[in-house]
């Protein structure tokens, strides 16, 4: 039987629950008003927090190899981080707010 998320075109949530060791995200879960991400490879790169539905909720750009990020204005849920590189390469993580 075919799953619904798959006729859908969603991807399970444990799909997406997998950690990139190329950045850190914390604290995670955060119950803070920023959030903070360091990496080594990743300076330059646009930062995007999306909800599961796929909704860009707040961007900005990565100014060094690391970046604070005001998260103060999220709910308690589960939120996904993507850096996209000046090369178009992309990165993706869980965030999870925790009020």
């Amino acid at each position: 039987m075919r799953s619904i998320y798959n006729s859908l075109g969603v991807n399970p949530i444990a799909s997406i629950l997998t950690e990139d060791p190329s950045f850190l995200i914390f604290p995670n879960p955060s119950n803070t008003q920023n959030i903070k991400i360091e990496t080594t490879k990743w300076s330059g790169a646009k930062v995007s927090i999306f909800n599961i539905l796929g909704d860009v909720l707040l961007s900005a750009s990565m100014t060094s190899t690391e970046q604070s990020i005001d998260v103060s204005g999220l709910a308690n849920g589960l939120y996904i981080i993507e850096l996209i590189s000046k090369e178009g390469t992309k990165s993706k993580s869980n965030l999870v707010i925790a009020k």
